[in-house]
């Protein structure tokens, strides 16, 4: 409606982060990112996400913040508990310390920089509160403590980080489908928390995308990602070893990665976000 008939440009969309903080937190700290969950990762939640909400007709029409925006990072009461947010623990934090134990635990930098690259590759406007992009912990105010603080931008941690962001969004200017490419969900799995989705534009090379938001990793080659067919090179590593990632965990990155039977068989590190671009024959 506020697009549609009272004519704004595009809204902001902030299910998404409280849903994706809310599975981290009830999942835990299992194999697949998760306790003793049976079900796994509630992927259907997350769908619009990834694609558009009912109503929106262009990926311009919505503005999504995965990481959190000031609503979730500020806090003037010095970080109190807040009834309504009780089901993301409570408390406005930075991205790092939500996904986990701040921006020196890896596996919550780890997820910053997976929602990251989802968040550029999914269908909207990506956007991103001060600060995050160096990994900064804790909550915002305006006093000298919790203001940015531009030592840790300086830090290992904090350039790692924003290379990691730098590096994702320079693929929305290299990649039109990015920007105004239609998204659609190509695979779910909800026990290990993968999910891929595609975008694409007329004219443009197609995106898929493929989120691992779980623990377990697949180094072989043998994780089976459904595709559709094709070939595709990829443009993006979350957990690439310039950014903090594991070292020593493989990805994909040595030539073209071909498909079959309609599915890219993967290497696939845990808590990882890769991105494909389609190649085609000459």
């Amino acid at each position: 409606m506020s697009v549609q008939q009272l004519g704004f440009d595009s809204v902001w969309v902030h299910s998404g982060y409280f849903d994706i903080i809310q599975q981290h937190r009830a999942l835990g700290r299992g194999h697949h990112g998760g306790g003793d969950w049976a079900e796994g990762w509630n992927l259907p939640r997350l769908r619009t996400v990834m694609v558009l909400h009912f109503g929106f007709e262009k990926p311009t029409h919505c503005i999504k913040y995965l990481l959190g925006s000031h609503d979730q990072v500020g806090c003037r009461n010095g970080g109190a508990w807040y009834k309504d947010y009780e089901m993301v623990g409570g408390r406005h934090r930075y991205a790092v310390d939500q996904f986990g134990g701040g921006r020196t635990d890896p596996h919550a930098t780890a997820s910053a920089r997976l929602w990251h690259a989802a968040n550029i590759a999914a269908a909207g406007i990506p956007m991103m509160f001060m600060a995050t992009e160096w990994a900064q912990g804790g909550w915002w105010d305006t006093d000298e403590h919790r203001r940015p603080q531009w030592d840790q931008a300086a830090d290992e941690i904090g350039l790692r980080m924003a290379a990691a962001v730098g590096d994702a969004n320079k693929l929305r200017h290299a990649h039109a489908a990015l920007r105004l490419g239609w998204a659609n969900i190509l695979h779910e799995d909800r026990p290990n928390g993968v999910v891929a989705f595609e975008r694409v534009l007329d004219g443009e090379p197609r995106i898929v995308c493929v989120i691992n938001a779980g623990r377990r990793s697949w180094q072989e080659g043998n994780y089976g990602c459904w595709v559709g067919g094709g070939d595709f090179q990829q443009v993006y590593s979350s957990q690439d070893v310039a950014y903090g990632g594991w070292d020593g965990a493989k990805t994909n990155d040595a030539g073209i990665t071909k498909s079959y039977d309609g599915k890219l068989w993967l290497n696939l590190p845990g808590q990882c976000t890769l991105i494909f671009a389609q190649v085609y024959e000459a």
